[in-house]
C-alpha cells in the first residue's frame, strides 16, 4: 500500500511539474509574442513619425522653392530693362533648310533705348540702334548707312535688345513662363510691319546669382526659322567713350574702346 501510494504520489509530483513546466513555457512564449509584438508597433510608429516629419519638411521646402522661384510679368520686367551695359553676345540663326545654325559672336552696348551690335565672327559689322533708325556698316572706315527710315521698326527693335519692352508695340503674355533659359516672357507683336519680320519673340532672364547678366532672346520668324541670342552683361555702367559709340558715325570699334571695368 505504501508503495502504490509513493507511485501515485511520484506520477502526482510529475504530472505537477510537467503542467508547471508547460506552463512555464506557455508565459514564455506569451511574453516573447507580446516583446515581438511592442516592438513592431515601436517601428511602426516611428516610421510613421519620420515620413509624417518627412512630408512636413517636403511641403516646407516645396512651398519655399515655390515661392522663391515665383516671379510676376511686373517684376521680370523690371529685370530685364537695361538702363545701360556693355557685354558678350552669341547669335544663332536656325534656318529650316539647313541642319545646323549660322553662328555669330561679338559686342553690344547698351543706353537707354539705343544699342550698339557689333558682330566680330565669322565677319565684322556693326548694327546700330536708334529709337529713330537702324544703321549698319561693315568696317570701320566707313560711315554708317541708314537701313530704316521712321521709329516704328527701330523703336519696336530697340526695345527687345534694352530690355525695355512697350506693351503698346508687344502683347505681352500674362504668365511667366520657367524653362532651361530661366524665366520668360512671350511678347507677340501688335503692328502689321512688325508681323512681317517676326510672328513671336520669347525673352528669358537667366536665374541664380547671374539672374540680371545673362538673358537668352529667341525670335520666331515666318516660314519656321528662328533667331536665338544670349546676352551676357559684364558691366552696368559705360564710360563716355563708350556712350560715344552709340553716335552715328563714330570712328570707333567696341573694342577700341572697352574699358578695365567692362571687361571684368
Amino acid at each position: 500500500m505504501i508503495n502504490v501510494l509513493t507511485k501515485l504520489a511520484q506520477r502526482a509530483g510529475f504530472r505537477v511539474t510537467r503542467s508547471l513546466n508547460l506552463l512555464n513555457s506557455f508565459k514564455l512564449l506569451v511574453l516573447i509574442s507580446l516583446t515581438k509584438v511592442l516592438m513592431l508597433l515601436s517601428y511602426t510608429l516611428k516610421a510613421e513619425t519620420i515620413q509624417d516629419s518627412a512630408v512636413a519638411t517636403s511641403q516646407v521646402t516645396s512651398q519655399t522653392n515655390t515661392q522663391a522661384n515665383t516671379v510676376t510679368v511686373a517684376e521680370l520686367l523690371e529685370k530685364l530693362a537695361i538702363e545701360q551695359g556693355v557685354g558678350e553676345f552669341t547669335q544663332q540663326k536656325h534656318f529650316k533648310f539647313l541642319a545646323m545654325p549660322i553662328t555669330s559672336t561679338g559686342r553690344f552696348l547698351v543706353n537707354r533705348q539705343s544699342a550698339l551690335w557689333q558682330t566680330e565672327k565669322p565677319i565684322f559689322s556693326q548694327l546700330l540702334l536708334t529709337p529713330e533708325a537702324i544703321y549698319r556698316r561693315l568696317s570701320i572706315e566707313q560711315n554708317f548707312q541708314a537701313l530704316t527710315q521712321g521709329n516704328e521698326l527701330s523703336a519696336i527693335l530697340s526695345t527687345i535688345f534694352t530690355g525695355n519692352i512697350d506693351s503698346s508695340q508687344w502683347d505681352i503674355a500674362k504668365q511667366v513662363l520657367k524653362n532651361e533659359n530661366g524665366h520668360c516672357l512671350a511678347l507677340s507683336p501688335k503692328t502689321d510691319i512688325l508681323r512681317q519680320v517676326f510672328e513671336q519673340a520669347q525673352v528669358c532672364l537667366a536665374q541664380g546669382e547671374q539672374q540680371t547678366m545673362r538673358r537668352v532672346i529667341t525670335l520666331f520668324e515666318p516660314k519656321e526659322n528662328k533667331t536665338e541670342i544670349t546676352m551676357v552683361l559684364s558691366s552696368r555702367t559705360l564710360s563716355k567713350e563708350e556712350l560715344a559709340q552709340l553716335k552715328i558715325n563714330s570712328p570707333l570699334s567696341v573694342n577700341e574702346v572697352l574699358t578695365p571695368h567692362a571687361l571684368q
